[in-house]
Order: structure tokens, then sequence, then C-alpha cells
């Protein structure tokens, strides 16, 4: 008998009898969407035969069943959930909690697909059911953040929570597609490369101190923001000391009037325009942004900036970003949250060529030290060039086997969907 995952929904459709995702009226400004699509790439890609199917419920069917487990999935696109509970409004109406409590067989899951959710807002949803005794067993929490077992644990919860993975699998389907590159020990680029598109602080702080110290002549970089986040002076506030927006302070005006930069070999591309999303109606369906290997096969050293930085969100969130450098044989330097490349090793066992570059700025907790550190280990390496040419021409087998490890990513879908096929009752 085929396995069923029963999606419970609060509104559907009265022409097309589609269902509406769950709290979009309640939110109506917020980017909730519907789950089933990312369900669906699990199920379709993986190698697991006798696949189980969703079906769409309406909450009147939860009690008639008691047998059958239900999931109300609350798809809360790239925003913290933390932000949901305002002004006395929280994710969970009546109806749903109400469910809750009357029904064993329901179940509440916060679900992203791409990015991570943080620490408050595991803690706002614990409060929460606590406070109107809820059984923490009927929530679940999945995105893709690696700290949220860590959070169970802090906080002594029974709440479910589970890593997504749905990022380095996709990418990878992305990179294996556009094909990588060729080890190419002479390189004809600069040393360094640095793309920046979504705007972010420390992207532009670390902007700013690579300017200071002279560095971005030999790094072939971008900024691309899809909007104007008006970098002024007080932008930096929750990163820069005041001595050092003194200090920074012609750099800081440089990058607010600079607005846009294309890296070196997409200057002729109609790829990106100031304040604008990614041009992308000539790639192929399954290309967002560009993959250009022309950008990587001529670089040594790939600085990357991850979406996650601040001390505040207590996350852990690895993109495609981190893995791009290892796919297209580069060395990687990453600047992200505190332990986020202890964690990419742990995961996935990837060679971060420690015996000749510095990550002890990963093991920084304060996010302004981090950087700190992060950028005295891209002036020190702008030193040793030659060093890094030489090692880099000897360690071809390196290179290679850790470019063998992002494509054996492939195979972690399986993963996921036995998540998924799980819940199923």
């Amino acid at each position: 008998m085929q396995k069923v995952l029963n999606l419970v929904y609060d509104n559907f459709d009265e022409y097309t009898e589609e269902p509406i995702p769950n709290i979009i009226f309640r939110y109506p400004k917020r980017g909730v969407c519907d789950s089933r699509n990312l369900i669906k790439h699990f199920i379709d890609d993986t190698s697991y035969g006798d696949k189980f199917i969703q079906r769409t419920c309406t909450m009147s069917e939860v009690s008639n069943n008691p047998t059958q487990n239900y999931y109300y999935i609350i798809n809360h696109g790239g925003e913290f959930i933390s932000d949901f509970f305002e002004n006395g409004i929280t994710p969970f109406n009546d109806g749903v909690v109400d469910c809750l409590k009357k029904c064993t067989n329901f179940f509440v899951m916060f679900l992203t697909e791409h990015e991570p959710d943080c620490e408050e807002s595991f803690k706002k949803i614990l409060d929460f059911v606590r406070g109107i005794g809820i059984n923490e067993k009927q929530i679940y929490i999945v995105n893709n953040n690696y700290k949220l077992p860590e959070y169970k644990e802090k906080h002594q919860s029974q709440i479910n929570v589970h890593t997504i993975r749905f990022v380095p699998h996709s990418s990878t389907k992305v990179l294996e597609k556009v094909g990588g590159c060729d080890f190419l020990p002479i390189k004809e680029g600069k040393f360094f490369q640095l793309f920046n598109k979504s705007p972010k602080i420390h992207r532009y702080g670390l902007l700013c101190f690579l300017k200071k110290y002279n560095l971005l002549d030999d790094i072939n970089w971008s900024l691309v923001p899809g909007y104007d986040c008006r970098p002024i002076e007080s932008y930096y506030y929750p990163l820069f000391s005041k001595e050092d927006r003194v200090m920074l302070e012609e750099e800081m005006k440089y990058f607010n009037d600079l607005h846009f930069k294309k890296s070196d070999y997409e200057v002729e591309k109609d790829w990106f325009h100031e304040f604008s999303e990614v041009n992308n109606k000539d790639f192929p369906i399954w290309m967002h942004t560009p993959e250009y290997p022309k950008n990587y096969e001529n670089t040594y050293i790939n600085i990357i900036t991850e979406s996650m930085f601040l001390d505040s969100n207590n996350n852990i969130h690895i993109s495609e970003k981190s893995f791009k450098p290892f796919y297209y044989y580069q060395m990687p330097v990453i600047l992200s949250t505190h332990n986020h490349i202890k964690m990419v090793k742990e995961k996935y066992k990837l060679d971060f060529y420690d015996d000749i570059l510095n990550h002890s700025y990963d093991e920084e907790p304060d996010q302004r030290k981090r950087l700190g550190m992060f950028v005295d280990e891209i002036v020190r390496l702008s030193n040793i060039k030659e060093e890094l040419i030489n090692f880099y021409k000897n360690n071809k087998e390196r290179f290679e086997s850790n470019k063998q490890k992002v494509l054996d990513l492939l195979t972690i879908v399986d993963e996921d969907y036995l998540f998924f096929e799980n819940l199923c009752k």
C-alpha cells in the first residue's frame, strides 16, 4: 500500500480547488508560500522506489481519521518565524490550537527550504506551546540551520527538529549541469575572488577593510545588490565601533556612492544591472543566477561571504557559496557565523587546506573580532602568493578529492526524502 503524506490547509481556492498557503491571510505582507513543490523535489530526485504521495486535506478530516497523521505546514520563506509573533498575533490561529489540543495525530511544521531560522524563533515557538499546554512533540521545526539540535538540547525541548539540505543538493545539481572547469596550475586572473550580491553588513564591512588595506586591486570582485540598502555610517552600527567608523569613513562613503560593480569576466554580460534582480531570461530553467566557470578557474582563492554572519542569530547556514570553491578547484576562506567551517568539516569531510590556510577566525565567537581576524588572514595570504601557487600546483589530488565530495552531495536528497516519508502513517 502506497504511503500518503496528509497536508492540512485552512483555505482552498473556490474556482480551482487548489490549497492556499497556510497563514497567508493572517500575514498578507510576508513571504508565505506552499510546501508541496519542495517536498516534490525530494520525491522526484530520490533513488528510493515505492515513493509516497502528497494529499491535501481540510482540518475537519483530522478528527475523523485518528489512525492517520496530518501536517499543517507553515512555509515562511526566508523570514524568521520570530517576526511573526507581533502585536498579539501568532502563527497559531484558533483552529490550529484547538486541533493540536484535541487531536494527537495533528502536527504543525515550520518550514523553510533555502534559509535558516534563528534561536529566537525556536524560543518564541517553544514559549508559546508551553504557555498554552500544547504537546511539544506535535511541533516540527525544519530549515537549513545546522544548530537546531543544539537549540533543542539547550532548551530541554521535545520539539522535533530537522536540518533540511535542499540547498547543497539543488546547487550541486546546477554545478554538475554547468560542467565545472579544468584544474589550471597557472591562472591568468587575479589572485583572489570576492562576489557580493545580496547586501549584507559583513559584506560591505569586509569591502571597506579590503579597500583600506589596498587589497581590492588583486581581487576579482563584484557588488551587485538587488536594491539600495543605503550603506551610510548608520548602516554599520551593529558591526563597527565608533573608532572603526572614523577610520573607515572614506571607504564607507566610497561604497555608498559606488552602488554597483560587475566582476572582471562579466563586464560585457547583461546579467546584472544597478539595483535590479538578476536578468536570467536567457538562462536555462534550472539556473537562477549565472554560473560562469571562467571566474573560478582563473582565481586561486575564493573569499566567500556566507549569508549569515551576525552573532545575534546564533545559527549556522551552509549555503551553496560554501561548496563552490571546492567544486571549482579553489582554496576557500569563508566569513560566516562562529564555527561555520567547523560544521562544514564535520558534515561534509571537506579538506580546508589547513596546512597553508589559517581558519582560526572561524573559532572566534565575537563578530567584530572574527571580521578582523578574517581580514588579517587575507593580508597574510596576499604576502605569500608564490608559496600558495606552489602548494596549488603540488596538490592536485586534494583538489580533485574535494570536487568529488561536492558531487557526492547529489545523494543526500535521500536523507531528506526519508524524513518526509517517515511522517506518513
